[in-house]
């Protein structure tokens, strides 16, 4: 299954994320809660992305000064961050190349600093087992 396959959504699933992806409701409500936290806080993507770094095994041969680099600001990232924020559980199909994981762990850290006694929870299934057992 592929990133953006979306036949699986039932209608109602379909409907939410219509809502989620209504642009005007998104840059007024959730894209401030996404970076702004609730104003004593910053939101998760705020700190991803201003006060951590990732770590590139590969950055020698890639010819890259450092291995620590800034949290990249990826167009998808806020639709993410509200799903993750909103839901208590999230199902995402897993991607090398977008990130995925590193987002994820990051909200699932910042989550865990900013509200004491937190459990956050990341399971990966290979998509063989997760297709054979719906």
């Amino acid at each position: 299954m592929s990133d953006l396959d979306l036949s699986r959504l039932t209608v109602q699933e379909k409907k939410r994320l219509h809502a989620l992806l209504t642009e005007s409701v998104f840059q007024e409500e959730v894209l401030p809660a996404i970076l702004n936290g609730d104003g004593t806080r910053p939101g998760p993507l705020y700190w991803l992305q201003e006060c951590t770094e990732t770590y590139d095994e590969h950055w020698v041969p890639k010819g890259l000064a450092s291995p620590y680099a800034k949290f990249p600001q990826l167009p998808y990232w806020p639709w993410l961050f509200n799903c993750l924020m909103r839901e208590r559980e999230v199902l995402i199909p897993k991607s090398r190349e977008m990130m995925i994981s590193w987002a994820v762990v990051g909200y699932g850290v910042w989550h865990c600093q900013v509200f004491p006694r937190t459990r956050f929870i990341v399971q990966l299934i290979r998509s063989e087992l997760f297709e054979e057992n719906g």
